[in-house]
């Protein structure tokens, strides 16, 4: 299955060079996304991402990175939903490559040995190659063929390694064929999860046999009250107008796959999820008409209860004042933050914005702290990628609940489109900046869904959570180092090369989190009722899965929660 890679001439030469980046998620990227030579891509170590250690074959950490520039394309809830698959499917293949019989399926099933692959073959090669079979499967069907196959050949182009795709995969390949086996896994995980879970891939929930539409929300019934050019509620969520491949083409945003609020879960059960997002508090005392913020804001810094310079509008009970001077102060804030833009905060930004590619990564560097195996890695996976997908679904249902409006649709009708303004000038005129607020925008791109909660607060906390559980817990000294290159935040910024050390897993939580108030896309309390939600998710989690990982999971995961 191995052979020499014909444009990789000086593969040999490269092979360390391979070892320390071929696992890292934005080396791969790069790869995928400009069309720049694998080898000259791998050559240079990216992002600070340690390389696995020696003992941890590459195989499947490659093909993370390969796939996920097709994952990124995505919305957060899909690139979540197919993280989950890609790991869920990794932890099935576990057993059958192992000779401990204490590990079972993300299930609970147990696998007999009949059942497994042969005892020679059970070891983390033929693992890794079930792993890689897997995602491409998987990759096929989210993606498509074309995008399987762009994977499989990055894998050939760097690594020398042919896969069959999922054309080349019988539906009864055995164990020991791994890389085909991989597939087989993975079909079930597609039929058993993906085709069943909510999310209505296949657009034919409700009854609808012809004409179908993929991922329609057909059982939350959301509409929102405001419309882009007009604004009856400003406590509720607008939708925006957005130019996304900056061509001109301007369409309305709709709120991101509302079904994600009812999905079936990875880990945890429905129950556990709905009893969390029911105890996020809501944004705001009481909701807003266009006539409660008619005359403005109170002048900044005034005492609490001061009215705006023409008086209080009519029928401004307390619960609206409060509500008003919290938007207030808040959208003040925003602009405060916005002023406040430096070089590593854009980099920050822009890096948390994926949670792909910044959360991601932190599998290697608990493989380097407490030098895993790949089961263990497998298993931290499977915890990660199910925690953060659950917490989205938590998130998601508060979302709906909370319907708040985002700070960019609020400013301007509280503060005035003419007022000159000091914050951060964009693009073209980086750092504090005199503008009117009309001309105003956030670094970071609006997304389209509620405000409040912050998800990334939450799958920030979730994923420095799951971190910390290997590594000693979110307090243990545990730097972790990540590189920005001149330009990576865009417009030139930063304008040299940026090297950022976090030296905890709650440090990296926590700038995870406030990269939302950097970026202008969050109010504050937001990003407090996130991380309260999702607090303790990923222990809970982690306390599912010790109860099938077996001897994988041993000192790495708290004790069993049936």
């Amino acid at each position: 299955m191995t052979k020499p890679a014909g444009d990789c001439a000086s593969r040999q030469r490269l092979r360390p060079a391979i070892r320390a980046a071929a696992a890292s998620a934005t080396a791969v990227a790069m790869v995928m996304l400009t069309g720049s030579s694998p080898c000259a891509v791998v050559a240079q170590a990216q992002g600070g991402v340690p390389p696995l250690p020696p003992h941890v074959p590459v195989l499947p950490f490659f093909v993370i990175g390969a796939v996920g520039p097709f994952v990124a394309r995505d919305e957060v809830p899909f690139q979540l939903r197919a993280t989950a698959a890609f790991s869920r499917a990794w932890f099935n293949l576990v057993p059958i490559y192992s000779d401990d019989l204490t590990i079972r399926t993300a299930d609970g099933d147990v696998v007999p040995l009949g059942d497994r692959a042969p005892a020679a073959q059970r070891n983390d090669e033929q693992l890794a190659l079930a792993a890689a079979g897997s995602m491409l499967a998987i990759a096929n069907h989210l993606y498509g063929a074309a995008a399987e196959e762009s994977v499989a050949q990055a894998v050939a182009a760097v690594l020398g390694i042919d896969l069959p795709l999922s054309k080349a995969c019988a539906a009864d390949a055995p164990p020991a064929q791994a890389a085909c086996h991989g597939h087989v896994v993975s079909r079930r995980v597609i039929s058993n999860r993906l085709a069943v879970d909510g999310f209505n891939e296949a657009g034919t929930d409700g009854d609808r046999t012809f004409n179908p539409t993929p991922f329609a929300d057909v059982v939350t019934g959301y509409k929102p009250v405001n419309s882009p050019d007009r604004i009856k509620q400003f406590t509720r969520w607008v939708p925006l107008v957005e130019d996304i491949a900056g061509r001109g083409t301007y369409t309305s945003q709709r709120i991101t796959a509302p079904q994600a609020s009812l999905a079936m879960p990875a880990l945890l059960p429905a129950s556990d999820l709905e009893s969390r997002a029911a105890a996020v508090p809501a944004p705001y005392a009481t909701k807003l008409k266009p006539k409660h913020i008619a005359n403005g804001c109170p002048s900044a810094g005034s005492p609490y209860g001061t009215a705006p310079a023409s008086g209080w509008p009519s029928d401004m009970d307390s619960p609206r004042k409060a509500t008003l001077r919290l938007l207030c102060d808040e959208s003040r804030e925003v602009l405060s933050q916005s002023a406040a833009l430096n070089d590593t905060r854009r980099a920050l930004a822009r890096w948390f914005d994926s949670k792909l590619f910044s959360l991601g990564p932190l599998v290697q560097d608990a493989a380097v702290a407490g030098n895993l195996t790949l089961p263990q890695l497998i298993v931290f996976e499977h915890v990660s990628n199910g925690a953060l997908y659950d917490a989205m679904l938590l998130i998601w249902r508060a979302k709906l609940t909370a319907d708040a409006i985002r700070p960019t649709s609020v400013m301007v009708p509280l503060l005035g489109a003419d007022t000159v303004v000091t914050a951060d000038g964009g693009p073209t005129s980086p750092g504090p900046t005199s503008l009117p607020l009309s001309q105003w925008a956030p670094f970071l791109r609006t997304m389209p869904h509620s405000e409040y909660p912050s998800a990334s607060a939450c799958l920030c906390k979730v994923g420095a959570e799951v971190f910390g559980q290997y590594v000693g817990g979110v307090n243990a000294t545990v730097p972790v180092t990540r590189e920005f290159p001149a330009g990576f935040s865009g417009g030139g910024v930063p304008a040299k090369d940026l090297t950022v050390t976090f030296g905890t897993p709650a440090d990296i939580g926590a700038a995870c989190s406030a990269s939302r108030l950097w970026g202008g896309v969050h109010f504050r309390p937001a990003i407090g009722a996130g991380e309260a939600a999702c607090e303790g998710l990923a222990a809970a989690a982690a306390a599912k899965v010790a109860c099938v990982a077996g001897g994988a999971g041993a000192g790495l995961l708290p004790p069993c929660d049936e």
